[in-house]
């Protein structure tokens, strides 16, 4: 499960500014790409190394010879990397031609600090949808949760944002972020049991 939520961000990142670069655009900053890395993907990844074990793991096979990465999670990878590039994508193009490019690159910054955020809880349970499942049981996932939140309040809204060469977005802006966050969870969660059937494990 922390693989699999490392690759598909890091994935995505690499997506986002491999296309970027073939438009002759830096949607993220060298920085903002390092506090992606080192704190928005890692400090989730290290609380999903506590997760309990799924109830049916002693029922799976445990051939030796079986590689990690099977059909499932490599599909379960891209799919999930390929959504997070797609909404990225999508509201920085949609962003700078309504408010231009640098507010593109702070709502597209805020957006992938959002759905790596939602991403960590979906991966507690790579099979089963976050609303079947046991939601806020990892404590230390929460904990990091508060504290990313109360770092992105603080990125976001002191000084520091210069740093970041990010520009003041109003609450609209912050709600369309949100918006696309939703209907990646929505794609996200109801394609879990397609997936299950659809590729081996």
């Amino acid at each position: 499960d922390v693989l699999v939520y490392l690759l598909a961000g890091n994935i995505a990142e690499i997506l986002i500014v491999f296309i970027g670069m073939m438009f002759g655009l830096e949607i993220f900053v060298p920085i903002q790409l390092l506090y992606l890395n080192l704190v928005t993907d890692s400090l989730p990844a290290i609380s999903l190394s506590f997760e309990e074990a799924e109830d049916d793991v002693m029922d799976r096979s445990s051939k030796t010879n079986k590689s990690f990465f099977t059909p499932f999670l490599v599909a379960k990878m891209c799919l999930s990397a390929i959504l997070k590039t797609i909404a990225v994508l999508t509201v920085y193009f949609i962003s700078t031609k309504l408010f231009g490019i640098e507010v593109a690159s702070t709502m597209t910054f805020l957006l992938l600090i959002l759905l790596e955020t939602y991403y960590a809880f979906s991966c507690k349970n790579l099979k089963q949808d976050i609303i079947e499942g046991k939601v806020f049981s990892n404590k230390y996932l929460n904990t990091v949760t508060i504290f990313l939140m109360i770092m992105q309040i603080i990125v976001f809204n002191t000084p520091i944002k210069d740093l970041f060469g990010i520009v003041d977005i109003n609450i609209w802006q912050v709600i369309f972020c949100v918006t696309v966050v939703a209907i990646v969870f929505v794609i996200d969660e109801t394609t879990k049991p397609w997936m299950v059937k659809t590729f081996k494990d």
